[in-house]
């Protein structure tokens, strides 16, 4: 049964249980692996929107550059640069509870003042 038949949980459950880790360089796909529990190595960008993320969720340490990851001699060596620790585990969960409650607030402000501003 393909991706799209399924609802995006399915879909999302799928990549958390089958993924060891992902390498990319791209802001939301590190979302997505924060959120999901699934390692990843990070590969700096243009927009250092990935560098940001990272030092917010003090895990700048698992952006590799581009040089050390193309000279990553199978895959056994990869998996080890894609290893993560109990604490980058942590680092990554509480960033995510962090951001969920972070959002939240950002939302209902937004909210509260459209309210006001509805009233008045």
């Amino acid at each position: 049964m393909g991706a799209r038949s399924n609802p995006p949980e399915a879909f999302l459950d799928a990549i958390a249980d089958n993924v060891r880790y992902v390498v990319s360089g791209r802001f939301h796909s590190m979302c997505f692996c924060m959120r999901l529990g699934v390692p990843f190595i990070a590969v700096p960008t243009i927009t250092h929107k990935v560098e940001a993320l990272l030092e917010d969720a003090s895990l700048s340490h698992k952006l590799i550059d581009l040089d050390t990851l193309k000279s990553v001699s199978g895959p056994d060596a990869l998996h080890a640069l894609g290893a993560w620790s109990k604490a980058d585990e942590a680092r990554s969960r509480d960033y995510v509870v962090e951001a969920e409650k972070a959002v939240a607030a950002c939302f209902d402000e937004v909210a509260a003042r459209v309210k006001v501003a509805r009233y008045h």
